[in-house]
């Protein structure tokens, strides 16, 4: 994957408004202390769950977008490799041959290493074509970062899930 083609956007965390560079330009920006680069709707007759989980790592909420993102955040918290954490940190663009494809990601964890972690969570069912390219790309995106790794996760094990809970 050709870094210098991908986009990054985020939120500065300090209140600065959008950002926006080339993903070989952000090796230093702690991801990990942004704002969510897009709210987190509710409302009436709303399909999904969203809401804010207290976070024990980061002393600060963590937005999710359903159950499961909830779940995935909870583990990521319980995770004693994680010290840093955000959802919605930042989303991706890159060029396709008739337009410009986007995705924003669902978790950017800090590891202890120094290195980062982003997360996409998806049940098994509901990965169609369209994503199955996006996370490809975006796992591609991670490689092509030497400190960073990707995640496609899924449904968590029950038990281990009623045990985090």
């Amino acid at each position: 994957m050709e870094l210098d083609l991908v986009e990054v956007e985020w939120a500065d965390g300090d209140g600065g408004g959008q950002r926006k560079s080339v993903l070989g330009a952000v090796t230093r920006v702690v991801f990990e202390s942004v704002l969510p680069v897009r709210r987190f709707a509710s409302y009436r007759g709303q399909r999904y769950f969203t809401g804010w989980y207290w976070a024990a790592t980061t002393e600060s909420l963590v937005g999710f977008e359903s159950r499961l993102e909830r779940d995935r955040a909870m583990l990521l918290d319980h995770d004693r490799r994680v010290v840093g954490l955000a959802s919605q940190p930042f989303r991706v663009s890159w060029p396709r041959p008739t337009r410009r494809t986007s995705h924003t990601l669902d978790y950017f964890a800090r590891l202890e290493d120094g290195s980062g972690l982003v997360v996409d969570v998806r049940p098994a069912d509901r990965v169609g074509p369209e994503d199955a390219v996006k996370f490809a790309v975006t796992e591609a995106m991670c490689q092509g970062m030497e400190c960073w790794s990707y995640a496609l996760v899924h449904e968590p094990e029950p038990v281990e899930m009623a045990n985090i809970r």
